[in-house]
């Protein structure tokens, strides 16, 4: 079988996106990584004959979000001409010993009993740990793990909802069950399978397959269960920035005016005195595949005709981001991150907002960067922010594993040769 020119252009365009893709995803990936700090270091300041703090690298024993905290120095970090020579910390840092640390000073071991900590610093100082990214994982402890996997979950049947009363008004009615099916398959393919064409348009020609006369109504059903979800994202963003404080008001313009953009967009294309104003039906017979065009817009008016559905779309909309912040907070607590709820919930729907924009492989790297960056701005670690965001991917992953073992199912098999005839439809027809 031979491919006509304008296949094989498309086709190079398609490999090259997913070449500078990867690029960016690298690019990202090791922005955040030389961001990073891969060893533990103790920032000391304020003490008094110290003009500017020094920084030590060393070892943080134990768990560094306690009160104190044992930290032992790297041996030989005693420079001759050190101002810390004449105090406590001259024999830890000459020999490698360790100290009992908190934000306000040190204190010595107690030799007969060196796991019980001072009543108080015997070096008052301003004092900064910095863990690096092994400690962060290495304390790490399953619970807050398995309570993230619980809101993804939710975070999950949200979405499936939302879907399957979106299919129900495009005429492509589907059982509950088979929408949580064919959901988790998509986030298979979204989160451990990443590609040019993700699961989520492969779902809607899945879906096709029991209603081939519906195909428009299929796919935007999955369009508007995104746009939804990106609506009431950025509105949740702008109330949340707008009730924080000074750090994220610099955020506001930003969301509010995207929040803004969507909702006149959904507005102009149900408002038929808007559409006659700007000539919609006209545009769309003239442009190319006019027919298709058509039917795809009608099949969004239907939709946006039914506010009852649309609230109750938002709503579920607005809990799968709920569940989703519970989930970033549950990790974020669990590494040390000394965050409010509230501005996990600034920097999750700001951030997630901003990774949706495909600019690399299910947001690979971005994520990371912004969450990072997020983290810094509300006054936590770039460290923590990271490792927050790397590990909700991989419980993301774990969850569209779940997707997986439903491949491996019986029927595994003709579930999954509908899902790539659907990727190889939904590139064909440049969806």
């Amino acid at each position: 079988m031979t491919t006509g020119p304008g296949e094989q252009g498309s086709a190079g365009i398609g490999r090259g996106l997913r070449v500078l893709g990867l690029i960016v995803a690298g690019s990202l990936l090791w922005l955040a990584a030389s961001r990073v700090p891969w060893s533990d270091e103790l920032i000391v300041g304020g003490t008094e004959g110290v003009v500017a703090p020094a920084s030590f690298s060393g070892d943080l024993i134990g768990d560094w979000r306690g009160t104190w905290v044992v930290f032992r120095f790297q041996p030989g970090s005693l420079a001759p001409d050190s101002p810390f020579g004449a105090s406590i910390l001259e024999n830890a840092l000459r020999d490698g010993g360790p100290l009992y640390v908190n934000r306000h000073g040190l204190a010595e071991l107690d030799p007969h009993s060196p796991a019980t900590p001072p009543d108080k610093a015997s070096l008052a100082a301003e004092v900064t740990l910095r863990p690096g990214m092994p400690s962060a994982f290495r304390r790490l402890e399953p619970g807050p793990i398995a309570g993230a996997f619980g809101f993804i979950l939710l975070c999950v049947l949200s979405i499936v909802t939302r879907w399957w009363r979106l299919l129900s008004l495009t005429d492509c009615a589907t059982p509950w069950l088979a929408c949580v099916r064919l959901t988790f398959v998509g986030l298979f393919f979204n989160t451990v399978l990443p590609g040019s064409t993700g699961g989520d348009i492969a779902r809607a020609y899945v879906v096709v397959r029991d209603h081939p006369e519906r195909r428009a109504g299929a796919l935007v059903s999955v369009v508007m269960d995104r746009l939804l979800g990106l609506l009431a994202m950025t509105f949740l963003a702008s109330a949340a920035v707008a009730t924080a404080d000074e750090r994220f008001s610099f955020l506001l313009p930003w969301t509010l005016g995207v929040a803004i953009a969507l909702a006149v967009g959904l507005l102009a294309i149900a408002h038929e005195g808007v559409r006659r104003l700007l000539h919609v039906e006209q545009i769309l017979r003239r442009l190319p595949q006019a027919r298709r065009l058509l039917d795809l817009d009608s099949n969004v008016r239907g939709i946006l005709k039914h506010p009852g559905e649309l609230a109750l779309a938002l709503i579920l909309s607005f809990a799968n981001h709920l569940f989703a912040t519970a989930a970033i907070y549950s990790l974020g607590r669990a590494f040390g991150a000394d965050l409010t709820f509230h501005d996990f919930l600034c920097v999750c729907t700001v951030a997630n907002t901003l990774t949706a924009i495909p600019i690399s492989p299910g947001g690979l790297g971005v994520g990371e960067v912004l969450f990072g960056s997020l983290f810094e701005v509300a006054g936590s670690l770039y460290m923590l922010g990271v490792a927050s965001s790397f590990t909700y991917r991989l419980v993301m992953m774990a969850a569209g594993l779940l997707g997986g073992l439903a491949l491996v199912l019986p029927g595994g098999n003709s579930l999954l040769a509908d899902f790539r005839a659907g990727q190889r439809a939904a590139k064909a027809h440049g969806d």
